[in-house]
């Protein structure tokens, strides 16, 4: 798994047949034991509800990193052991940590596969000056620092563009102050997309059309598929058509927007973003 950069591997038996798959958390919950020093970060009886139902939620929702991402994170402090990582792992189904200071700061973060990479695959063995501790690895010693983050006010463009650039599959989300708020995978940022053509073509021409820039219903005809949004119609100005083209890129859900509006003096060509 650590060569060939893949998370599991089918299990064969001796006719070639499926028995099974293994993952990169099978080989480390050898290591499980009770954890003393991972918690879940905020408290959960410090978590604020909400009564909203998913389907308010994906109406309301706007494209910043705080819609989009898990606020209740499991975290673990500087000191936590290779084994109560390991437990942690396979309990939470999750893939990586954030490593956090006594003031819920972070400081780093700490996956699966920098597990795997220097435990398992070093047959075992401690790097020098290790072998004293009692604990063994901890989180300080596998974890990458300084942790790439992002703030809650970002937007999710910008978190997916980090993740895609860097090679990353999570980013812990930060306050002001440097302290854990939250953390977005690449599951929640491809979570924005899963709404309906026909929710999205209604935000379109009710919201940002009609009640946005007070345009008729009847000036623009405006349909989706496949979350390509494609806009017919005459716009007044071509200033006025370009500023509709990017408000309607930024929808929710939204994933390209044709651009077949027709300009007053111009070509439909050269009417701004879209394609």
């Amino acid at each position: 798994m650590g060569k060939r950069k893949v998370k599991r591997l089918p299990v064969v038996d001796a006719d070639s047949r499926l028995a099974g798959i293994i993952s990169r958390a099978d080989p480390l919950a050898v290591f499980d034991r009770p954890d003393t020093a991972i918690r879940f970060w905020p408290d959960p009886a410090s978590r604020s509800t909400d009564a909203r139902t998913d389907t308010e939620r994906m109406i309301t929702m706007k494209t910043s990193v705080k819609d989009a991402m898990t606020t209740q994170v499991v975290a673990v402090k500087l000191g936590a052991s290779f084994k109560e990582m390991a437990a942690r792992l396979r309990q939470s189904r999750v893939s990586a940590f954030p490593v956090i200071d006594d003031d819920g700061k972070v400081i780093g973060v700490v996956s699966e596969a920098d597990m795997l990479a220097r435990q398992v695959l070093s047959t075992g063995m401690l790097h020098r000056g290790e072998q004293d501790r009692p604990e063994g690895l901890t989180a300080g010693d596998l974890m990458t620092h300084p942790a790439i983050t992002v703030s809650p006010e970002d937007s999710v463009e910008v978190a997916a563009r980090l993740m895609y650039t860097l090679q990353v599959k999570r980013l812990p989300v930060i306050d002001p102050s440097g302290r854990l708020a939250g953390i977005i995978s690449r599951a929640d940022v491809l979570a924005i997309f899963d709404r309906s053509d026909e929710e999205i073509r209604k935000e379109v021409a009710d919201d940002v059309i009609c009640q946005e820039f007070g345009a008729a219903p009847r000036q623009f005809a405006v349909t989706v598929q496949a979350g390509v949004v494609t806009l017919e119609g005459n716009a007044e100005t071509a200033a006025l058509g370009h500023v509709i083209v990017r408000k309607v890129r930024h929808v929710q859900g939204v994933i390209a927007v044709r651009d077949r509006l027709s300009y007053p003096g111009a070509d439909a060509s050269i009417a701004g973003p879209g394609f």
